[in-house]
């Protein structure tokens, strides 16, 4: 298990060795990630799980690399958001969020505004008031074979915390992807018990995940200054 390490009212993962390679930025604000450009051209193939209202990375992979992008959410703002803000036949929406299973998840708002997370998550939270949507779901392997795709160039997550049951879903099998770029949210994991942001468990079980991918032949090679946002690649 990685090292935590106390910081104000917060505690970060140590990571484990970057891995030297090419890493460029895409996108902007909260949609922000570094990919590695080796290898990509405009035959490579891109799955964006969690668009929200920026989709900067999306576009910006497109028009650097003519590539192709499929796209997802389960919310109506989203799908509203994307479809006020075309980008062309490179780019592909699909109103379904991302989950262990072929189903339905329950979306719960947040209503504490906060700059750590979006107003929804997976999870399950203390706020008995917190309004809840159940919104459909698949599971990557089930995207891919409706979409006839058998690897996937970047694979990136921002799913408010339902990225903990993806990875362990994945990490059971073959993953098809030769990166990984998403933000985790250990900020969430224990809402339901404590309230409280930023425990110990979800930084033990956001541990755990990256651990799962580094014994699935991923190497890290960036992690964000606030120690949430990591890239991984096939090694």
């Amino acid at each position: 298990m990685y090292l935590l390490r106390a910081r104000k009212n917060s505690r970060r993962i140590a990571p484990p060795e970057i891995v030297d390679v090419t890493c460029e930025p895409h996108g902007d604000g909260g949609a922000a990630y570094y990919i590695c450009p080796d290898q990509l051209s405009a035959r490579s193939v891109v799955y964006s799980f969690g668009v929200g209202s920026n989709i900067s990375f999306d576009r910006s992979l497109i028009d650097t690399f003519g590539l192709s992008v499929f796209a997802f959410d389960p919310t109506d703002e989203s799908a509203k958001y994307v479809a006020s803000h075309p980008i062309g036949s490179n780019y592909s929406f699909r109103q379904v969020g991302l989950s262990a299973a072929d189903g339905t998840i329950q979306l719960r708002t947040i209503k504490r505004a906060s700059r750590f997370y979006r107003p929804a998550t997976v999870l399950e939270i203390k706020d008995r008031e917190a309004p809840a949507v159940e919104v459909p779901a698949r599971s990557l392997k089930s995207i891919m074979a409706e979409l006839g795709h058998e690897f996937i160039d970047i694979l990136k997550m921002d799913i408010e915390g339902g990225e903990l049951a993806v990875i362990e879903d994945l990490a059971r099998s073959h993953i098809p992807a030769g990166q990984i770029v998403l933000e985790f949210h250990p900020h969430l994991v224990n809402l339901e018990r404590s309230g409280h942001f930023f425990g110990a468990a979800g930084w033990d079980k956001t541990g755990r995940a990256i651990e799962q991918l580094l014994d699935n032949g991923y190497g890290v090679f960036h992690v964000s200054e606030r120690g949430t946002d990591f890239s991984f690649i096939r090694t």
